[in-house]
């Protein structure tokens, strides 16, 4: 995670999809898994990791306008 401020931090003990290799996958994988429910599980969480950073930028956001107003 890239900071406002320009710190950064890593996460660490956490999976996550490669998305790269989650957009190659074969056809009859793709297929196999929306049968299990799985394809859906996996673009959820590609949607999440995407919102890291704005909910990062939404928290220094309002850092500083409490800080405008103090």
């Amino acid at each position: 995670m890239q900071f406002p401020d320009g710190a950064q931090q890593m996460l660490n003990g956490f999976c996550a999809v490669d998305e790269k290799a989650f957009r190659a996958l074969p056809a009859r994988t793709v297929t196999d898994w929306h049968a299990k429910g799985w394809l859906d599980l996996a673009t959820l969480h590609l949607a999440s990791l995407q919102s890291f950073q704005g909910l990062l930028d939404l928290n220094a956001q309002r850092a500083n306008e409490r800080k405008a107003l103090a």
